[in-house]
């Protein structure tokens, strides 16, 4: 039995009484329900795991990152695309022509057409028939290879015809096209360059149906250390106004001249062998200048050198020799200052003034002509002064009665007597 005051009650019986100490509850609870304070909640709980911010950044920018990368992907991909053509165009400067594949292009004129300005356009052994254009500064050049030089050889048309200010033709073989099977020949050059400067170095050059080179335009080439051979019509034509220098090339078995100078064209033509051709050594005329020097000319089937039309160069020490005709043939009012030139071994007599020719002629030597060393026929003038002629078939000197010549202190000597046949005196 409990005791009346309840000190004999049951420990749960004490914890379950009313809330004022009254009896105990009927029905106890089954789930223990304790309250804590907040400090001890916080104290007693678990850290919760802490987000940074940056974090949550991260992971909200991770489909911008992707379209970023996809972005630079792409542009890089159009860089490559259209990059390339500009690099190629602007910055890549030197090029390589193959005609059987490993080279940057399989023709000289796309690596032209592509190649920037000042470019080196470097040509592989090969043949390629192909005419080409030079319209802004390119050099074209052949390969190191230690093979044959590269051939351009077109089916019709010019080799090059250059009209850039500047730029080279550089050690290529040149052929022109062969003459039509019908019709008149057209005299198509090989190369024709037209009011440029562009340097022609170490080439072999042919041109079956005209000429070798046309200068022409005004243009201002540097023509040098070629070998112009088999030309229908002269190696070097010089016309309408051009200059330039043609130095040290080889010019032979040309159908026509050797060189042709007209049209008030003023070239420096020196040192160059002239051999073979076909007609005179070197023509002036049309009131052409400039300075011949230092030149060989030798076997033309014509005179070694012809001035007519009012042209009046400066020809000075040269060698002429064989000339099938006259060595030098002045005349329809062509002019000339001579100096120092040898004239050996003429088919007709070294110098020959007729028809108004009125040439400065003085310090050069005349010997073994086939006729007379000097004749002056046809209102012929000039000056003849200080000059070697001796050795020649002829009379040394000869004046027809109808010139006009101013005759200093020469030395004849091995001539026909008398040394100066004056037709004033004799009626010749």
């Amino acid at each position: 039995m409990n005791d009346s005051n309840g000190e004999g009650a049951m420990p749960d019986e004490q914890q379950h009484r009313g809330a004022e100490g009254g009896m105990p509850d009927p029905y106890p609870p089954t789930v223990r329900v304790e309250r804590s304070t907040v400090a001890a909640l916080l104290a007693d709980s678990a850290p919760a795991p802490t987000v940074r911010p940056g974090e949550v950044a991260k992971a909200r920018s991770r489909p911008w990152v992707w379209l970023v990368l996809l972005a630079l992907v792409a542009g890089v991909a159009s860089a490559g695309w259209f990059g390339w053509p500009l690099y190629q165009r602007y910055f890549k400067t030197t090029w390589i022509v193959d005609a059987s594949g490993g080279g940057d292009t399989l023709t000289i004129a796309e690596a032209v057409s592509r190649a920037p300005d000042s470019a080196t356009v470097l040509v592989r052994p090969g043949t390629y028939a192909e005419s080409l254009e030079l319209d802004r500064p390119v050099h074209l050049k052949a390969a190191e290879t230690g093979d044959q030089a590269p051939l351009v050889a077109p089916p019709e048309g010019p080799c090059v015809v250059a009209r850039a200010a500047a730029g080279s033709i550089v050690g290529l073989r040149l052929r022109g096209a062969a003459p039509a099977e019908a019709g008149p020949p057209e005299a198509v050059p090989c190369l024709d360059i037209v009011a440029s400067g562009v340097l022609v170095e170490g080439n072999e050059i042919e041109s079956p149906s005209g000429p070798g080179i046309h200068l022409r335009d005004g243009a201002a080439p540097t023509i040098r250390t070629n070998t112009i051979t088999g030309a229908g019509g002269p190696g070097v034509l010089v016309s309408a106004g051009a200059r330039g220098a043609i130095l040290d090339n080889t010019i032979e078995g040309t159908g026509g001249s050797g060189i042709v100078v007209r049209g008030g064209s003023a070239p420096e033509i020196i040192g160059n062998v002239i051999a073979d051709s076909g007609a005179a050594g070197v023509l002036f005329a049309e009131a052409a200048g400039g300075r011949f020097e230092n030149n060989v000319i030798r076997s033309s089937a014509g005179s070694g050198i012809e001035i007519g039309t009012s042209a009046d160069p400066v020809v000075t020490g040269n060698r002429i020799e064989s000339a099938g005709q006259a060595g030098i043939f002045v005349y329809d009012l062509g002019k000339g200052r001579f100096r120092d030139n040898a004239i050996v071994s003429s088919g007709y007599s070294g110098l020959v003034i007729a028809a108004g020719g009125a040439p400065d002629f003085a310090t050069n030597l005349v010997r073994d002509s086939a006729e007379h060393g000097i004749l002056a026929i046809g209102r012929g003038g000039g000056v003849i002064d200080d000059n070697t002629v001796r050795d020649n078939k002829g009379h040394g000197i000869a004046l027809a009665k109808d010139t006009d010549v101013e005759l200093g202190e020469n030395t004849l000597e091995g001539n026909k007597e008398p040394q100066v046949l004056d037709g004033w005196v004799t009626g010749f």
